[in-house]
């Protein structure tokens, strides 16, 4: 809206880099310094500092009179872990003219885990594009006939990222146990790989259940939208999600979610139908350790929410064919 912006990547590139400039984006890469930042804000002259994910910078910021806006997009329950990286987010508290949330229980963390003022802190949520994801009957038709979808199969979709953030192992063994009663059960897995090793155990696991051929991985694709549609449920595991854009955009698409009570807030629920199940572990209590441990209980009652789901007469959409 006639507004000039300059994006500036601390660490390496990647794809979104690539789209970046070919959406004719201002974009560029530098590793930070603090001889490198102060000339950059010099000579660009920003009258607004969007800090995503990143605290560098917010004194040099405020010494030049510069709004420094910390977008927080997730629970960084990693900083527990590294606490060196916790005190320097806490000392960027006093530069940072204001922290947005992407949900409510984010600002919570930022404010409870940071120091973050309530009164410099506001929540603005995630956002999707409704339209995109208006639900299409002929899509749906279109995207289960290319995939060998049966009408009589009752088909679960995780959309996310292949790393250990999001439970694969626990949400596996959860959908194995519920294929013991529900024999029509589908899995449809669609997300980056950012975790080779993780995705071996993943492919392991699949082999070991003898759930080889109701799982299939997708890779990361395209028309996501056209993969809620043909689903009858998404389903996630997470340990922490700040304000999840897969459960978002399921919800904007009618589709019902099954997840771990982290990965959805209050806010998701007056959406679309939402069925939760207590997370694996505490927020209070989840540091990085947390997530290469296995949970039975969850698996179980995960399990369980699938079952009953599945089983409910109006839980499967229209016919597809």
């Amino acid at each position: 809206q006639g507004k000039k912006v300059l994006i500036l990547v601390l660490k390496n590139k990647g794809e979104a880099f690539d789209r970046a400039q070919k959406e004719g984006l201002e974009i560029m890469q530098h590793a930070y310094s603090d001889s490198f930042y102060r000339n950059l804000l010099v000579s660009s002259k920003p009258r607004c500092v969007l800090s995503h994910c990143s605290f560098s910078g917010a004194k040099i910021a405020d010494s030049n009179n510069i709004p420094f806006v910390q977008v927080v997009h997730n629970l960084y329950i990693w900083t527990r872990t590294y606490p060196e990286i916790k005190k320097e987010i806490i000392n960027s508290i006093p530069f940072t003219t204001a922290a947005i949330g992407v949900s409510k229980r984010v600002s919570e963390f930022f404010t409870e885990e940071y120091g973050m003022p309530r009164t410099r802190s506001l929540t603005i949520l995630n956002g999707v594009d409704l339209g995109k994801f208006n639900f299409s009957r002929g899509k749906r038709i279109s995207r289960r006939n290319s995939l060998q979808l049966s009408d009589s199969d009752f088909v679960l979709l995780v959309s996310a990222s292949i790393s250990y953030q999001k439970n694969y192992i626990s949400l596996i063994r959860a959908f194995s146990l519920a294929t013991r009663s529900c024999s029509n059960l589908r899995l449809l897995i669609v997300g980056k790989v950012y975790d080779k090793s993780l995705f071996r155990k993943i492919e392991e696991l699949i082999i070991k259940e003898n759930i080889k051929d109701k799982v299939s991985y997708l890779g990361n694709v395209e028309n996501i939208q056209e993969y809620y549609f043909a689903a009858d449920a998404l389903i996630q595991a997470s340990f922490y999600e700040g304000c999840s854009l897969s459960v978002l955009e399921a919800l904007a698409s009618s589709l019902p979610v099954i997840s771990s009570e982290i990965a959805v807030t209050e806010e998701m629920k007056k959406f679309g139908k939402v069925i939760s199940v207590e997370s694996p572990v505490p927020l209070e209590s989840l540091v990085m350790g947390s997530l290469e441990k296995r949970y039975p209980h969850f698996e179980h009652n995960l399990s369980r929410a699938i079952v009953q789901f599945a089983s409910e007469p109006q839980a499967k959409r229209e016919p597809t064919s």
